[in-house]
């Protein structure tokens, strides 16, 4: 009977976690796609635990190549 109790509360703890990924999923995933993108998203609607909303984005960084900044240096 123990067995069954574990497996069942285990089961349910599973469940419930599984539940609440798939939530927060649904809730932020365009911003999960975004970052991965490397862009910013601007929020439709602030959230009620948020302090401030981010409206603008951040600049990309500059990719410079190894081999072409050595040579300026030693010139």
């Amino acid at each position: 009977m123990t067995h069954i109790a574990a497996a069942l509360f285990f089961g349910l703890a599973l469940l419930g976690g599984a539940a609440i990924i798939q939530l927060t999923l649904r809730e932020y995933w365009q911003d999960v796609l975004a970052a991965l993108r490397g862009d910013v998203p601007v929020r439709r609607t602030a959230r009620p635990w948020a302090s401030r909303v981010r409206a603008t984005g951040r600049p990309r960084p500059i990719v410079v190549r190894v081999g072409q900044f050595q040579q300026r240096v030693a010139s």
